[in-house]
């Protein structure tokens, strides 16, 4: 039995009337309306509006309100048809085509102007109407001495506060999937300490299109966020103005080597200086061509500079021989100070291993080089086809202060040919040069520390009969003063409260009764250690009476720390690497009958394999992260029952998808279970759950007599579905598969899809069966066909008027959103034309999947620029 649980959306009930023209030239919205659409159900499709048509619609917004609109607009190309929107302070946006796109309003509202030119446009909108969320969550404080920003993204948040030594300056990453950037418009900044509407700076969308920052007047900045609950689609960069008074312009990306490479980005310094931002991976510079001098600084563009790593001269030979480079950090500003150069990244370079030429120069430094905090270094250069060259290396500045130390070893012909091991007791002298010959180096360095707060600790030290070589060194600082944005949790939530602390600071939770908070375990044990720096606090301050204890030491109890009031305080004491502590906070009332938590974050790369989960002296609960959506659980041994839910382990069970007795689920194993965030809850019993990490993406074998589920990504949750999978029998045999659906969301334009093949000599027959808001599925009832394979698919369809608009915005495009070869199956009698929109200087691949019975009438046809046609 394959039982199919999806959820998606909650119907909202429209009421429309049916505006046929716009006799007076304007149209009113208002929360009171009766009409929340133009035109009444257009979504059903757009409707034409005719040539030479204009209209103007009012949106009026509320104090304390804010208003969503999603609109669509599709004419033909170099058509003259738009929609101008104008905010509330009349700045406008105009824009020509939209599938469909989002736009907000805030008090007191703004006006969408439509025209259309000789030519029939479909166009059509919807508004919502929401409320403001709760006061300003307090996000941090920047300073002109710092050398890294503050980087804040929306996950879990509605508003942040940041407050600054002198004023805030705001500046934006690009998205790394260009679909997100409609959401930029919902991230609204205002100049103070709240969201006064005549203190609105503009959009994330703005400020991104406008290479600018946003500026306070004083010395503090809100930002709103009333767009989608998407995970960080927006990277917030924010400073203090001292440092980036010089500053004209201001480009950022967030670049990713599998998603968005940086590829190469030109940097025009003639009116004034223009910083490149980048987040991400560690970088290579391949390529640097133009004219002026370019600063190279391991996060922001300093005060004093302590953290500039390189400067370089477009054009010049000594450049030219110091590329490739690599450049070690999270977040890495590329300062033109002058000129107009284009810098070239290489998305494809490992950047701690390198081969180089003879002739090549360059540096290697920490990653967080120039900051107060943790520093890692690691590098290996290799000469050319591993040929034996001179190496020559010097140390121009070293940290050695504790226990850190620093390792340089070099090799040839896979013989260690030569090894310097520097700490505070062996310090290397600075600037001078060192050589070796051999046909590789490897440099290496890794600190270890502990910490102590008020009233401080004791280390107790003893040896055996052996001889031992001990000794610390002690340095004090004070906390760090700045507050990071923290967030509050409920007893409806059925997704934790992420948080994953990227600098030092605090952080404030709140919940509805008690705040519980867990640990994730990281793939790399290296990191466990920075876990000693996270201390968690009893109530809304960091009281020394109310320590409740650290992270590594939540992490190794396999239990949660739970306040005693409603809300905890966390301490992050150091800035260790980015992304190393995955902190989760729900509400106790979910949590209070779980005696042990484990956390996993793991994926292909970072398999989850075998776990053990022990409830015999209560509940335990395995909470796993896993950033490719997918975890298959292969086996289930031992005893007691096993609860699966597609995020937390919620209150009313809206998102449990599976219940195991462990040892009695052969014919129901393996499973896969969508989702980034599962918790598998074992409510008694001893049990060992194993992973196979090494599925194929969106297939899974299964026998004769198997029986298991589907379900969508967010199951259980209000929030966006979808859901693709193919079922093979394990030897590709015909087998009869028997299948109901016991819940669906069939809401707008979502569909659902189930697709049998059988291919018996070579013959190919089909099943089909498809489902809508309009043909919705008997729950509950059991179909079944004979095959070889069954495909589920559930998305939007997205042809909603007969036409989809494309255009090198999306880079990669998919039709339907979730398609794999052969593809889908289509209805009878269905038609759509799709519009593929290239800009000069492109081109545009298209890979298209066609199969249909022999002597069939379905067919896709082709035209070109020129209107030639390919049937």
């Amino acid at each position: 039995m394959i039982t199919l649980l999806l959820i998606l959306f909650s119907s909202l009930h429209l009421i429309s009337a049916i505006i046929s023209d716009c006799k007076n030239g304007k149209i009113i919205f208002d929360p009171s309306s009766p009409d929340h659409s133009y035109q009444a159900n257009f979504s059903s499709p757009e409707p034409v509006s005719p040539a030479n048509f204009s209209c103007e619609f009012q949106i009026n917004v509320p104090e304390g309100s804010f208003a969503r609109v999603e609109l669509t607009l599709i004419s033909l190309i170099n058509s003259q048809s738009s929609v101008v929107i104008f905010d509330q302070l009349n700045r406008s946006e105009t824009v020509f085509a939209a599938t469909p796109s989002y736009f907000y309003f805030i008090a007191s509202g703004g006006r969408i102007q439509f025209s259309t030119d000789s030519n029939k446009t479909n166009f059509g909108f919807t508004v919502f109407w929401n409320k403001y969320p709760n006061p300003a969550v307090v996000g941090a404080r920047v300073n002109a001495s710092d050398t890294q920003p503050i980087i804040e993204t929306p996950h879990g948040k509605m508003s942040i506060l940041i407050n600054a030594e002198t004023k805030v300056s705001a500046t934006i990453l690009k998205p790394q999937l260009p679909y997100l950037l409609k959401y930029l418009r919902g991230v609204i900044f205002f100049d103070g300490p709240d969201w006064n509407n005549t203190k609105n700076f503009g959009t994330g969308l703005q400020l991104l299109n406008g290479n600018t920052q946003y500026v306070s007047t004083g010395n503090s900045m809100t930002v709103l966020i009333l767009s989608t609950s998407l995970d960080d689609f927006a990277w917030l960069i924010f400073q203090d103005y001292e440092r980036t008074k010089d500053i004209k312009r201001f480009q950022g990306v967030w670049c990713d080597r599998n998603i968005s490479p940086c590829g190469s980005i030109t940097l025009d310094a003639t009116n004034g200086p223009v910083a490149l931002q980048v987040s991400g991976d560690d970088s290579v510079i391949s390529g640097l061509n133009g004219t002026g001098q370019l600063e190279v600084y391991i996060g922001i563009a300093s005060q004093n500079k302590t953290n500039l790593v390189a400067t370089y001269h477009p054009g010049a030979a000594e450049t030219s021989s110091s590329l490739p480079q690599s450049v070690f950090g999270t977040f890495k500003t590329f300062l033109m100070t002058n000129g107009n150069a284009t810098i070239t990244f290489n998305d494809t370079q490992d950047a701690h291993e390198m081969t180089v030429p003879v002739g090549k120069t360059g540096f290697i430094s920490s990653n967080n080089y120039g900051t107060f905090t943790y520093q890692l270094c690691d590098m290996l250069l290799h000469s050319a086809a591993k040929s034996k060259v001179k190496f020559r290396y010097s140390i121009s500045q070293i940290d050695l202060v504790g226990q850190p130390y620093f390792e340089i070893s070099g090799q040839s012909n896979g013989k260690l040919v030569y090894n310097r091991i520097y700490n505070s007791s062996h310090l290397p002298t600075l600037n001078s040069d060192e050589t070796f010959f051999g046909d590789m180096i490897v440099f290496h360095a890794d600190p270890e520390y502990f910490y102590f707060i008020a009233n401080g600790g004791r280390i107790q030290f003893s040896t055996d009969s052996n001889e031992t070589n001990f000794g610390f060194r002690i340095f004090y600082d004070k906390y760090q003063n700045f507050t990071m944005s923290g967030g509050s949790v409920n007893v409806s939530n059925i997704v934790p409260l992420i948080k994953i602390p990227d600098f030092g600071g605090s952080m404030l939770i709140k919940a509805e009764t008690k705040v519980s908070a867990t640990v994730m375990r990281l793939p790399d044990d290296y990191m466990l250690h920075y876990l000693r720096c996270v201390i968690f606090f009893d109530g809304p301050s960091y009281n020394n009476t109310k320590n409740i204890g650290t992270g590594l030491q939540l992490l190794n109890g396999n239990t949660q720390y739970v306040s005693t009031g409603n809300s905890i305080t966390v301490l992050i004491l150091d800035n260790p690497p980015v992304g190393f502590a995955w902190l989760l906070f729900q509400d106790y009332e979910l949590t209070k009958d779980i005696k042990s938590y484990q956390g996993a974050y793991c994926n292909s790369f970072n398999p989850c394999g075998s776990i053990t989960l022990d409830a015999t002296n209560g509940p335990a609960a395995l909470q796993i992260y896993n950033k490719n959506d997918v975890n298959v659980i292969s086996d289930l041994s031992g005893s007691g029952q096993l609860e699966v839910y597609i995020g937390a382990a919620s209150q009313n069970k809206t998102n449990l998808v599976a219940t195991y007795n462990a040892g009695e689920t052969s014919s129901s194993l393996p499973q896969k279970v969508f989702g980034f965030f599962k918790t598998l809850l074992l409510t008694d019993g001893n049990a060992t759950v194993t992973f196979n990490d090494t599925y194929t993406e969106g297939v899974m074998y299964v026998s004769v007599g198997s029986t298991g589920f589907l379900s969508s990504d967010r199951y259980g949750r209000y929030a966006l579905q979808s859901c693709y999978a193919t079922l093979l029998n394990s030897y590709k045999s015909i087998v009869k598969f028997r299948w109901s659906i016991s819940d669906i969301d069939l809401v707008g334009d979502m569909w659902l899809q189930v697709f049998g093949e059988q291919i018996i000599n070579n013959e190919r027959s089909t099943y089909v069966k498809n489902y809508n808001a309009s043909n919705p599925p008997t729950l509950n009832s059991y179909e079944e066909f004979i095959g070889t394979s069954m495909t589920v698919n559930f998305g939007d369809r997205e042809c909603k008027n007969g036409k989809i608009v494309i255009d090198n915005t999306h880079l990669v495009y998919r039709y339907p959103a979730n398609f794999s070869a052969p593809g889908p199956v289509f209805p009878a009698n269905f038609k759509c034309e799709f519009q593929i929109n290239v800009p000069e200087g492109w081109y545009a691949v298209v890979q298209v999947s066609l199969i249909s019975p022999n002597n069939s009438q379905s067919s896709a046809v082709i035209f070109d620029q020129l209107d030639r046609s390919e049937t």
